[in-house]
């Protein structure tokens, strides 16, 4: 089943804050400041929408490479080879991001949890 969530994405050296939004209304707003995550989620949010797995893939997609090679546990590589970055649990793929038309699409495969989620990025203007 495809849905579609338009997410704004504020990323600081503080924290992240993300806002998730359907048919016109907030769904989603997740805080994080690497240590703590706060949600507030609407009730008609899928349940099958994850914020810590919303928050991990942010991070693998616009995280810097080496702070994450550096927080995967043991058993676990990240690799960046032309425009894709591979997960890897024990020399096995798990998850792909490739990054399209210079970063500005995304398309993340996530063979272990069997899904697949298509990012498109657009600046905000004047702030």
């Amino acid at each position: 089943t495809e849905r579609q969530l338009d997410t704004l994405l504020q990323v600081d050296g503080q924290q992240l804050q993300l806002a998730g939004l359907a048919f016109g209304q907030r769904v989603l707003t997740m805080r994080w400041d690497g240590r703590e995550l706060q949600v507030k989620r609407h009730p008609m949010l899928p349940a099958a929408v994850d914020p810590a797995r919303v928050l991990r893939d942010v991070a693998l997609v616009f995280a810097p490479l080496p702070a994450l090679q550096a927080a995967l546990p043991e058993g676990w590589t990240l690799n960046e080879a032309g425009n894709e970055r591979t997960l890897r649990q024990a020399g096995e793929a798990r998850l792909t991001v490739r990054y399209l038309d210079g970063r500005k699409r995304v398309e993340i495969d996530n063979r272990a949890e069997h899904y697949q989620l298509h990012i498109e990025s657009r600046s905000m203007e004047g702030g």
